[in-house]
């Protein structure tokens, strides 16, 4: 359909668009799980401090930073604790927050949570609607209708930026704004103006969204210069505000929109831009971890909506097709283009409100069977793989595959999970009815608990640095269902086991856990797990107790004690203190990483905080990684960063335990990373030592890959 000749939406239009935005939205809300992160922590927090207190700082919400590690998502600067990311998510949160902020909600309340939820999905669902917009008044209804729900739901609009206020989600939805405003400017010219306002303020959101704005900048230069002078004065508000959020937070106006570090550290420059083209961009688009077209095949006919655009000699083609590869090529370009954490094309869907234009004009009208089968079915598993990330994403995923596994990737992984999950769901649907007429007791009460254990292969030697992968098969043999999950985490139960030295009592034995369940057990029912034991820190002989226990309730067993028993000698040299433990991990055959811990000050008084960040740089293989953040105290003892709490920790035996994997390609580089912020008011005056280690497991055993370390001093 020729864009002039297109007609406007009308009444029954405009009520289909209020059906389909609702649609979304609830679809939206009832699938989202909060799989947010700490990278938009300061996101959820940050729009009550605006409408309450009038600035941008989180300064009032104590329980962020009192005794606790600040990560990357907060940073300190000259009194002010301030978002790491873009701050532009949080203004367009707003409306959503402005009800329950009147209503006094509580900032500390688990509402919060969910606000953010909803505001994402909102914000999510109203690109969508806009998308919708757009393409009613270019190709037929039903065209848009199925463009615009292959947006929704086969990108991963649904399974991140639906999920929390990631910056990307409110540059899609801004930028589906700009699309809107550029074409119906061609039948109404002070719509093209209008676009200058959403564009503006989407690199207040993601600032690689300023290609976007240059490029189509450039259009209304080209061909609506008319409108130009109106759409340079309607940046200028979003350009004022920049200004003034960096001159007064960080006293430099001309610092980028976010992504900067303590300091006034800029992240994004040059020296992380050294992934080469070809391999970033391939990565990008056919990884199976995070490939755009392994998760959303569908918008490879976008490429064929651009030729039929330019063959059409729409002006706007040449320019949105520009900004999605300027996009796309400044992304392959970042060291760590992957996303750092695998969920799916993270990056990709910035320009998907512009990929969608060209799907609604690349689906096929009239064409043959076979091409129509094959659409459907690009189509079929560009949903089922977004709403896999939606739907079944929990974190377990090992993060052991590399980038370029087709075996052991997220969708291979989630897809295996979730058929399992669904044949105990059926299964437990048909105990559930077996069950109803007589009331069948749970986990959560000691009465009925028995287990029948059978497991394969138990050590009777480990090294002190080692795990044993060990099979376990296990039978309901008693009368209660055992519960998965519970509200509290009371009653679960799941397969344990206990260390105990000679003469020592339970209370000072060494406990570990398996797997969750995949599903309830009911009486009679059998599952088999794989769980890792980890050997103890100190060397010697140990009595390893094994058997089922339900969480906070107590040991299956005769005497509410393991069941099984077996001794098994822990040798090698002791893991304590910290230095000999790190001297006797060293990689003997990977190069290790070259780790620089750096600070602007490392002379501080109580009030101030301590800002430390890393430069990083892999001469060795890809590989999977594990954090590990240690501080040496005064009193020369070591503790030990919890990641989830935020707090050091005294070093226990497990302090290795891998955790939080990272995946660390090839040549990987980076500057001026932040890695935490520490506040020193509540910390004896002295000297601190800070480490940071990463560590790789490999053939059974842990190794370390590379360390760095920073003194610094805590003032009277």
């Amino acid at each position: 359909m020729d864009v002039n000749a297109c007609p406007v939406a009308g009444r029954r239009t405009h009520w289909r668009c209020g059906l389909f935005l609702a649609m979304i939205f609830l679809v939206y809300v009832a699938a989202n799980r909060g799989l947010g992160s700490d990278d938009n922590l300061a996101l959820r927090y940050l729009p009550l401090s605006i409408l309450r207190e009038g600035n941008f700082d989180l300064n009032e919400f104590s329980f962020l930073y009192a005794n606790r590690v600040l990560l990357s998502s907060i940073i300190y600067q000259d009194g002010h604790f301030l978002s790491f990311v873009p701050v532009g998510p949080a203004l367009l949160a707003l409306p959503f927050y402005l009800l329950p902020a009147l209503a006094g909600l509580d900032a500390a309340s688990p509402w919060l949570a969910y606000l953010e939820r909803v505001a994402a999905a909102g914000i999510a669902a109203l690109s969508a609607l806009f998308i919708f917009l757009t393409l009613a008044r270019l190709v037929p209804i039903r065209t848009a209708f199925l463009a615009t729900t292959l947006y929704a739901f086969g990108t991963a609009t649904f399974g991140i930026s639906s999920q929390a206020l990631w910056p990307v989600g409110s540059a899609q939805l801004l930028l589906a704004i700009a699309l809107y405003c550029l074409t119906r400017g061609r039948t109404e010219p002070h719509w093209t103006s209008y676009a200058a306002v959403p564009l503006a303020w989407a690199v207040m959101c993601r600032p690689s969204s300023a290609l976007v704005a240059l490029i189509l900048a450039l259009y209304v230069l080209r061909h609506r210069r008319q409108q130009l002078a109106t759409f340079l004065l309607l940046t200028l508000p979003a350009v004022a505000f920049l200004l003034t959020y960096n001159g007064v937070y960080f006293g430099d106006p001309f610092l980028p929109p976010g992504y900067v570090s303590a300091g006034g550290h800029v992240l994004g420059r040059w020296d992380n831009l050294n992934t080469p083209l070809l391999k970033g961009l391939v990565g990008l688009l056919i990884s199976p971890a995070v490939g755009f077209l392994v998760f959303s095949p569908i918008f490879i006919l976008a490429l064929r909506g651009v030729y039929r655009r330019w063959r059409a000699a729409d002006a706007l083609t040449p320019y949105l097709a520009g900004a999605v590869l300027a996009v796309l090529v400044l992304d392959s370009k970042l060291n760590m283009w992957w996303g750092g954490y695998f969920l799916g094309p993270r990056y990709v869907i910035e320009v998907a409100p512009l990929l969608a234009y060209f799907l609604a004009f690349g689906l096929p009208h009239r064409g043959r069977v076979w091409e129509k089968c094959l659409v459907g079915l690009l189509a079929v598993w560009s949903l089922y793989a977004n709403g896999l990330v939606a739907l079944a994403f929990d974190g377990s995923w090992d993060h052991r595959a590399e980038l370029w596994s087709w075996s052991n990737n997220p969708l291979m992984y989630y897809s295996r999970q979730s058929w399992q999950r669904g044949f105990e769901v059926v299964r437990a649907l048909g105990e559930t009815l077996k069950h109803s007429v007589a009331e069948v007791p749970d986990s959560r009460n000691r009465r009925g608990l028995e287990a029948e254990l059978e497991i394969d292969e138990l050590p009777t030697q480990l090294a002190t640095h080692a795990f044993k992968d060990v099979q376990v098969s296990v039978k309901n043999t008693g009368r209660a269902r055992w519960l998965r999950l519970t509200p509290d985490g009371h009653g679960i139960v799941r397969f344990g086991w206990r260390w105990r030295t000679m003469g020592a009592s339970p209370q000072e034995a060494l406990e570990g856990r398996g797997p969750l369940l995949r599903g309830d057990l009911w009486p009679g029912q059998q599952v088999r797990q794989t769980t890792r034991i980890w050997a103890p820190a100190e060397p010697g002989g140990y009595e390893l107790e094994l058997g089922m226990v339900s969480e906070s309730v107590a040991w299956f067993g005769r005497w509410r004690e393991p069941t099984r028993r077996v001794k098994v000698e822990v040798t090698g040299a002791p893991r304590c203190p910290f230095e000999r433990g790190i001297a006797t991990l060293q990689d003997p055959i990977e190069p290790p990483l070259r780790l620089r811990l750096i600070a602007d000050r490392t002379i501080l008084s109580a009030a101030e905080v301590f800002s430390a960040r890393l430069n990083i740089d892999n001469p060795g293989p890809g590989r999977v990684l594990y954090p590990l953040i240690v501080l040496r105290r005064l009193s020369g003892a070591y503790s030990y960063l919890d990641f989830e709490d935020k707090v050091f920790q005294p070093l226990c035996p497990e302090w290795i335990e891998p955790r939080w994997p990272l995946f660390i390609d090839r040549g990987y580089y980076a500057v001026d990373y932040p890695i935490l912020s520490l506040w020193v008011k509540d910390m004896p005056a002295g000297v601190y030592t800070l480490h940071v280690l990463y560590f790789r497991v490999r053939d059974s055993a842990i190794w370390l890959a590379g360390q760095s370390a920073l003194d610094f001093v805590r003032l009277p």
